[in-house]
């Protein structure tokens, strides 16, 4: 399950450079139809690897900034603390990117000769 998270967060981070958000999906479709054993570790190497990819690259965007940044869009989604705007954010990617690792893995059993 770790080597699978790990494909999600190097597939994430390439397609980061090309692809809008939802690349992060499409890197655990990926991950998940290539090297995921089950559904239940596609699902957790897809959020673990897109939550982990989406918090350090949220907390770096925070920490720049000086919290600049976070604190105004946080402040627009009705948030009180920016930090929770990066737990929030890592928390989407993960979502977005487990389900579609469990997407991955079903579509390869749907494509495997019975």
């Amino acid at each position: 399950m770790i080597s699978t998270a790990l494909y999600v967060l190097v597939f994430g981070l390439i397609a980061g450079l090309a692809l809008p958000w939802w690349g992060i999906g499409v890197a655990g479709f990926a991950a998940g139809a290539w090297r995921a054993p089950t559904a239940w570790k596609a699902l957790g190497a897809g959020f673990g690897g897109a939550g982990i990819l989406w918090l350090t690259t949220a907390g770096y965007v925070h920490l720049k900034s000086g919290g600049i940044l976070t604190g105004k869009i946080a402040g627009i989604a009705g948030l009180s603390d920016p930090s929770l705007l990066v737990v929030i954010t890592a928390l989407i990617g993960g979502l977005v990117a487990a389900l579609a690792a469990v997407t991955g893995y079903h579509l390869r059993l749907l494509l495997k000769k019975p």
